[in-house]
């Protein structure tokens, strides 16, 4: 399907400056493009956002909703793709979901996630030291919460674990 150039339209907020390259390969390939919002900043947005308007505008839009609304917008940690985050979310849901593969070795035998946000949690722990690092338990029976979690390799993990004892199914 050929191109459609979008120079010079306004999709919502923003006014299409140029074509800015693609993204994606073959049917799948879709193009960018060079926008100006109305407050003046500019940015690369995907033509699907544009034209969809699932992208209105570079933030300041929900700025204002939220000013509106008598309330703060706060940006995120940042740190959505890193292995804290990972780790973050890996412990909660051993904890807390039932589906989870190693439920029943974690919450399904009373071990709680404490930490209410990741900010809480990566305040306790800090970044992770190196690859091979994950997280432990100092006391293994008890909770995921704050002094009782660090940052491990699976050298002192061996050392901190359960007893296993042979013909007893371990809960």
């Amino acid at each position: 399907m050929p191109m459609i150039d979008i120079t010079g339209q306004t999709f919502n907020r923003f006014l299409v400056l140029g074509r800015a390259g693609a993204r994606g390969a073959g049917k799948k390939t879709v193009a960018l493009w060079a926008v100006r919002c109305e407050c003046g900043t500019e940015k690369i947005v995907d033509g699907h956002s544009l034209k969809r308007g699932t992208t209105k505008s570079c933030g300041c839009l929900f700025r204002e909703v939220c000013a509106a609304k008598g309330k703060v917008a706060t940006r995120t940690h940042g740190l959505r793709h890193s292995p804290e985050y990972s780790t973050f979310y890996g412990a909660r849901s051993r904890c807390n979901n039932p589906l989870d593969k190693c439920y029943h070795l974690y919450g399904g035998r009373g071990i709680q996630f404490k930490f209410k946000t990741f900010e809480e949690f990566f305040s306790e722990l800090g970044p992770r030291p190196g690859a091979n690092y994950s997280i432990d338990r100092i006391d293994n029976n008890g909770d995921y919460e704050p002094g009782n979690v660090r940052w491990a390799t699976a050298s002192e993990q061996q050392r901190n674990r359960r007893p296993f004892r042979i013909g007893r199914k371990v809960a």
